[in-house]
C-alpha cells in the first residue's frame, strides 16, 4: 500500500499520480487525501483510496505525516522524497529523489510535485481516459467553429500567478507580449488559424484581444477546457501544470508553443527543474 498526502488542483495530481504509478513495479492501492480531480475528470481509477472527511485529513496532517517521517527514517517502511538543490539561496526541487527501504510492506512518499516528464513513464499512464461527458461538451463547443478554420489554443492562466513569487520575484504570470508573439506567428504560417482562449480571467481576454476577429473565449469549466486542449492541433501554452498535461494530452498536436523557464522566465531559471515540455518549442520572454 502506498501513502501521499500532498497539494494542488487537476494538472499537479497528473504528475503526482504518474510519479506514484512509475516507480513501483507492483500494482498497490494508493491511499491519499487530494486527488479529487483526477478522479472527477477520468473514468474510474480502481487503485486510488482518497479519504474526504475533514477531520480524518486533520487528523493525517497533524498526526499521521510526522509519524510517517519518523517510521521511515528508522526504515520500518519505504520512503521515497525528492532532492532539493540551493539556487542563488533559494531551495528548489530537483530531478531526482531519495528512496530508502524499509522492512514493512508500506510505501510513503513525502509531498512534492514532481513536475517533470523525467519523473514518470508513459506507459504507466496509457490508460488514463477523460470521460465522455466532458469530451462530448468540448466537441460541442468547439463544433461552433467551422471546419476550415484551424483550431489554435490559447491557455492564459492569471489567478494566484499575479502576486505568486518564484526565486525572490513577484507575478509569474506570462506578458500579453508573449500571447502576442505567438498569435502572430500563426497568422503568418498556418490557414485559417481560429484562436480558442482558456483563462481563469475571461474578462482579461476580451479585454487585452479585443482585436483578434476569429477568436472565442471559453467560459466552461476547468475541465471542460482541458478536453477543449486535447482536441486542438495548435496551441500557446501558459506556464501550468494544467497547460502542460491538456498539452501532454492533445489527441493530434501539431505545432505547440510553451515558456522558456516556466515558472522562472523572470530569472532566467528553469523552475521547477525539469518542467520544460519536450512536446513543444519553447520561447524565451524577454523582460
Amino acid at each position: 500500500m502506498i501513502f501521499f498526502f500532498g497539494d494542488g488542483r487537476l494538472g499537479n495530481q497528473l504528475f503526482q499520480y504518474s510519479f506514484i504509478k512509475s516507480i513501483e513495479v507492483k500494482e498497490h492501492s494508493i491511499v491519499t487525501y487530494n486527488f479529487e480531480d483526477i478522479l472527477e475528470f477520468f473514468d474510474p481509477i480502481q487503485s486510488i483510496i482518497n479519504i474526504q472527511n475533514k477531520r480524518i485529513k486533520f487528523l493525517i496532517r497533524n498526526l499521521a505525516l510526522p509519524l510517517f517521517d519518523f517510521i521511515s527514517q528508522l526504515k520500518l517502511i519505504t520512503s521515497y522524497k525528492i532532492d532539493k538543490n540551493n539556487e542563488n539561496g533559494f531551495l528548489i526541487p530537483d530531478v531526482s529523489y531519495t528512496k530508502r527501504n524499509g522492512i514493512l510492506p508500506i510505501i510513503y512518499i513525502y509531498p512534492c510535485f514532481v513536475q517533470s516528464e523525467i519523473f514518470f513513464n508513459k506507459h504507466s499512464i496509457k490508460n488514463l481516459a477523460i470521460k465522455k461527458n466532458y469530451l462530448e461538451k468540448a466537441q460541442n463547443f468547439l463544433a461552433l467553429i467551422p471546419n476550415h478554420f484551424n483550431k489554435v489554443f490559447v491557455h492564459v492562466r492569471r489567478g494566484d500567478y499575479i502576486d505568486y513569487s518564484v526565486l525572490g520575484k513577484r507575478g509569474v504570470t506570462l506578458p500579453i507580449s508573449y500571447f502576442r508573439n505567438r498569435i502572430q506567428w500563426y497568422e503568418e504560417n498556418i490557414e485559417n488559424p481560429f484562436f480558442v482562449f482558456l483563462t481563469d480571467d475571461p474578462e482579461f481576454v476580451e479585454c487585452c484581444f479585443d482585436d483578434i476577429h476569429n477568436k472565442a473565449i471559453s467560459k466552461n469549466s476547468n475541465f471542460v477546457d482541458f478536453a477543449i486542449i486535447t482536441l486542438c492541433e495548435y496551441g500557446i501554452m501558459s506556464n501550468s501544470s494544467f497547460s502542460w498535461w491538456a498539452t501532454y494530452m492533445m489527441k493530434n498536436r501539431k505545432k505547440v508553443f510553451s515558456p522558456k523557464y516556466w515558472l522562472g522566465w523572470k530569472s532566467y531559471v528553469e523552475y521547477p527543474r525539469g518542467i520544460s515540455p519536450s512536446f513543444a518549442d519553447e520561447v524565451e520572454i524577454k523582460r
